[in-house]
């Protein structure tokens, strides 16, 4: 448990921001990230949860640019979910291509396995999009979520 030295309330281990205030915690209990980069995003006119945010919003391009930018490359968060922003996006676009691959195929075979096929891969694609939101959310809160097999590569890149 991390303790907000602006107002004295506990957070959870993982959370960079206090949830009452919105102050930088000193202690990220557990996340690796050290209170010496909190100054250096001091200085950039955006904080690291936002950073983590729009690392997933605009997915690789972003992921790339936060981890060359100067304060944020930095910051362990910011890293974080750039790594995991560009390991989802690579993941969730190698899968769309093997859907359609498959769909293809099983459409040249079955006009109505097709059709099922297709019901069920947006269902996939509306279950991937609320996940990506939800991953949006938890870097905007500031915790360090993990995506099952992603999160940990990623946590492995960003503390390199």
């Amino acid at each position: 448990m991390a303790i907000c030295n602006q107002c004295g309330k506990r957070s959870n281990d993982g959370v960079v921001f206090c949830a009452s205030c919105g102050t930088p915690i000193a202690s990220l209990g557990g996340t690796g990230a050290s209170a010496a980069a909190a100054p250096a995003l001091a200085q950039s006119s955006i904080s690291p949860n936002v950073a983590g945010l729009l690392a997933y919003l605009f997915g690789l391009i972003a992921g790339i640019v936060f981890l060359v930018l100067e304060p944020y490359k930095s910051d362990r968060f910011v890293r974080f979910h750039a790594f995991q922003s560009i390991f989802f996006t690579g993941v969730w676009i190698a899968g769309s291509v093997a859907w359609n691959i498959l769909l293809a195929a099983v459409g040249a075979i079955s006009g109505w396995l097709a059709l099922i096929g297709g019901f069920l891969g947006l269902l996939l694609a509306m279950a991937g999009f609320f996940y990506w939101i939800l991953l949006m959310y938890k870097a905007y809160k500031g915790q360090r979520y993990m995506i099952p097999v992603i999160g940990r590569i990623a946590a492995q890149q960003a503390s390199r």
